[in-house]
């Protein structure tokens, strides 16, 4: 099996070459803080209390409370993005000020 797998990468290699790499950028962390690190962990926690839930009932609770801990989640992603807009743009206007 091991030989097939090296066989086929190979023939892959050949045929479409390698790229250059640098993929493995990380995007969207300038605007990630504690706040919506708090409010994320809130999310998951409660996606797994939806998961896990046996009755139809607590399944019903725990979907309206992962619903709104998703809603608070993405608020307190969209509120971060904003505030770090409005201090890069405040930065950058200084800048162009003072030279």
């Amino acid at each position: 099996m091991e030989v097939m797998a090296d066989c086929i990468q190979r023939s892959a290699k050949e045929i479409l070459g390698t790229s250059r790499g640098g993929g493995n950028k990380m995007k969207g962390v300038w605007w990630w803080n504690e706040e919506v690190k708090e409010k994320v962990k809130g999310k998951k926690e409660a996606y797994g209390n939806l998961i896990n839930s046996g009755a139809d009932e607590e399944k019903d609770i725990s979907r309206v409370r992962y619903k709104a801990a998703k809603t608070v989640a993405k608020k307190a992603i969209a509120g971060a993005k904003g505030m770090t807009i409005i201090d890069w743009r405040t930065r950058n206007e200084r800048r162009k000020f003072l030279n």
